[in-house]
């Protein structure tokens, strides 16, 4: 169960830090719990919004009782962002609807494309939606890339792009 919470806080990140209404109570816990130091503690507090204070408690946790609790105390404390994130799990789990992908028979191109974008004349999507469903579904996609590439791989692929 332990390497599922990390996965989940890691896949979820994103919304998580955006959707967490007080930071502060789990920096609180944290500390509380010695699970952070007193230059984090004061660092997080220091910091202006929920937001950025969420971002430097992910820079905090790094072992699996840090994954464990923040798991643990996300559930507890944030039942409906919770519900929200593992509601998003189980319908990306269940299977896809098939697709058009158009008259291949002369083309003989036959490539399966994973993302699915919106038709906005079929959707009615205007500008700021269609915008907004990019923005949403690219950190969905960079932070499973991240998860899938791990840290320290992720800093090799960073120097070997450079």
């Amino acid at each position: 169960m332990t390497v599922y919470k990390e996965s989940f806080l890691r896949k979820h990140r994103p919304k998580i830090i955006q959707k967490t209404r007080n930071p502060i109570c789990l920096a609180d816990r944290l500390f509380e719990k010695e699970l952070i130091s007193d230059e984090m503690y004061n660092k997080i507090h220091k910091t202006k919004t929920e937001e950025e204070q969420m971002r430097e408690i992910y820079k905090c946790i790094k072992t699996t009782k840090h994954f464990d609790y923040m798991y643990d105390w996300l559930k507890e404390n944030e039942p409906d962002v919770f519900e929200e994130l593992e509601k998003s799990d189980t319908e990306a789990a269940a299977p896809q609807k098939k697709r058009y992908r158009g008259d291949t028979s002369q083309t003989g191109d036959e490539t399966d494309n994973h993302t699915e974008f919106p038709d906005p004349l079929k959707t009615g999507f205007s500008f700021a939606k269609l915008e907004t469903w990019v923005s949403e579904k690219s950190q969905e996609l960079i932070s499973e890339l991240e998860i899938k590439l791990g840290e320290r791989r992720h800093e090799g692929f960073e120097k070997r792009t450079k």
